[in-house]
């Protein structure tokens, strides 16, 4: 726009690359790894163009580790890569209105498709549903052979959804079934991004140890994390991953039993979650997942099934700041006191700071156990907002108006149309948080 005085870009990972600019100069201070260019104030459609390296790998390998390196590579007939990641910031002249802002995005010259933060390159099928309160984009490259069919991995999506009431959906999962027939992945699924994931085309769904599943819960965890509360992330998808399997029929009790009991043997056993430096055996994985399951447990007895690890994830999804182990031990005790008194949500804190640092670890429960806590599920208590469902209202207008960003005048007021569901066994509250500027 002709208010824009100044224009900044930053290109990650290409401080090494030839770049071709056009209405661009370079600019100083990019910092490691980066590259620097400021627009030259004149060019009415300048361009920035340059080449990245297409293969990453990978040296260590996890429970969801592979025999090869690779998370990203060109095969040749088809690629398989992140997209550019670049960074941007601009000056302007008068005061702010908000229609200053800079829209992204990213597209394929050629055959291929790209999302926020993954592109396949090369011909491919893309399969679509619409449920559970999002969009899942499937993309099945010609070269994919599929375990899975579409249909498995769209209800394995969806199930996971209507279970984790942890916050707002991204509105789309763009998913990719990566090739395996002449690539050696180093991983059996990666996250990347806000909601965008591939898994390799060999991997089933919906069993104990689901890729599938494990990445798309990857999805919902909205949290940073500093190293002590790093363990989290990996446990929580690993026993959800579990635990929806149990939930929909698709494993039985032994297989989710023998799943969480990796986490009672060593090294993995010995190793204190918050302190990633005696990680041995992918402790946050084994016994992350297990102690992860015990806290779920603990918080279901406690509270007779109002509260699950999926308000802890919830309360951990709100978090301006990176989260710690100690943010975590706050939300367990957050969500023990929702359907508890104090003494005993202390006490089921105390646990969760005994299993995540020390070196002990608990259990996998039994099948009587399991039917005491779970047999009848938590509050799943979630929110959409309807069609059409955000109005604005005034003294010139009265009528529904574009979600984001949502723009009123002085005088004006916000009506929201919202659709909550309750996909649990009791009654439950949600708290719906309405952001303004920022507050």
């Amino acid at each position: 726009p002709d208010r824009v005085t100044e224009l900044r870009v930053v290109l990650l990972s290409a401080n090494d690359a030839a770049v071709e600019a056009d209405g661009f100069e370079p600019a100083d201070d990019a910092g490691p790894d980066a590259s620097a260019w400021e627009w030259d104030g004149e060019t009415a459609n300048p361009s920035l163009t340059y080449a990245m390296e297409a293969n990453d790998t990978v040296t260590e390998a996890g429970p969801l580790g592979a025999s090869g390196a690779y998370r990203f590579v060109d095969a040749g007939d088809w690629a398989l890569v992140r997209t550019p990641r670049t960074s941007a910031s601009w000056s302007y002249t008068g005061q702010y209105d908000g229609q200053v802002r800079l829209t992204r995005e990213n597209a394929v010259d050629g055959e291929g498709v790209a999302s926020q933060a993954v592109a396949f390159l090369g011909p491919y099928e893309e399969r679509v549903r619409e449920a559970g309160g999002q969009r899942y984009r499937l993309i099945v490259p010609e070269a994919a052979d599929m375990e899975a069919t579409p249909g498995e991995v769209f209800a394995v999506f969806e199930s996971a959804s209507t279970a984790l009431q942890v916050g707002a959906r991204d509105e789309t999962v763009f998913a990719v079934a990566a090739p395996t027939a002449d690539e050696q992945w180093g991983v059996r699924g990666l996250q990347i991004g806000d909601a965008d994931l591939w898994v390799r085309d060999v991997e089933p769904a919906g069993t104990a140890a689901d890729v599938w599943t494990h990445e798309y819960v990857h999805t919902r965890q909205a949290y940073r994390a500093e190293a002590s509360g790093a363990w989290f992330t990996e446990a929580s998808a690993t026993y959800y991953a579990a635990l929806f399997a149990l939930d929909r029929g698709a494993a039985d009790f032994e297989e989710f039993e023998r799943t969480l009991a990796r986490g009672e043997r060593d090294p993995a056993a010995s190793a204190v979650l918050a302190d990633p430096g005696t990680w041995e055996g992918n402790a946050d994985y084994t016994k992350g997942a297990l102690v992860a399951g015990e806290i779920d447990r603990r918080l279901r007895v406690a509270t007779d099934g109002r509260a699950s690890l999926a308000t802890v994830i919830r309360e951990l999804n709100a978090a301006d700041e990176p989260i710690s182990n100690e943010d975590v031990l706050d939300a367990v005790e957050a969500a023990a006191a929702e359907g508890t008194d104090d003494e005993t949500a202390a006490a089921v804190r105390d646990e969760a700071e005994r299993l995540t640092t020390t070196r002990e670890a608990p259990e996998t429960w039994d099948r009587t156990a399991h039917g005491e806590a779970f047999g009848e599920t938590p509050a799943q208590v979630g929110y959409d907002l309807a069609a059409d469902g955000v109005r604005a209202i005034g003294e010139y207008r009265n009528r529904t108006v574009e979600r984001d960003p949502v723009e009123l005048v002085t005088g004006e007021s916000l009506e929201l149309a919202v659709d909550v569901t309750n996909t649990g066994g009791v009654a439950g509250g949600y708290a719906l948080s309405l952001t303004v500027d920022g507050e």
